[in-house]
């Protein structure tokens, strides 16, 4: 069960996301409105954020992560189907290089592109570009 919990006329979610990098840049899924998002999903009760985002990469992208390093944590705050959300983002980054094929719901965009980008949420891209070597708190509303 996903941790999507209705809290009176809120909605709180659980998630992780994924920073992948390739040779030619990061990983982006592209949703059917066209916004751009980090591989990643839902965190399930009783699993952590480590073993969701694992789950996840496994899913959406195959590949098996061996070194994860926590990037950042990002409170969002938005509304989806009249409803407001509150968003808890548990943001991972891999450190090996991806070399990889992925199917054409996926697309690759270096630091430079990434501004260009409808990328949600936007502080996102923040958190890609950041060399900060401690874990990054960021509240998006």
């Amino acid at each position: 069960m996903d941790l999507t919990l209705p809290i009176g006329d809120v909605v709180l979610n659980i998630r992780v996301a994924l920073i992948v990098k390739t040779k030619k840049g990061f990983i982006f899924e592209r949703h059917k409105t066209g916004y751009y998002f980090l591989v990643g999903g839902r965190v399930k009760a009783g699993e952590s954020s480590e073993q969701a985002v694992r789950r996840e990469a496994m899913e959406e992208i195959g590949i098996p992560i061996k070194n994860l390093k926590m990037k950042a944590i990002i409170e969002n705050f938005y509304i989806s189907h009249e409803k407001q959300v509150h968003e808890l983002c548990f943001v991972y980054q891999t450190e090996e290089i991806v070399e990889k094929e992925f199917g054409k719901e996926f697309f690759i965009y270096n630091k430079a592109e990434i501004d260009k980008i409808d990328l949600q949420p936007k502080i996102m891209g923040e958190v890609i570009v950041s060399e900060n070597k401690e874990i990054l708190h960021l509240i998006s509303k």
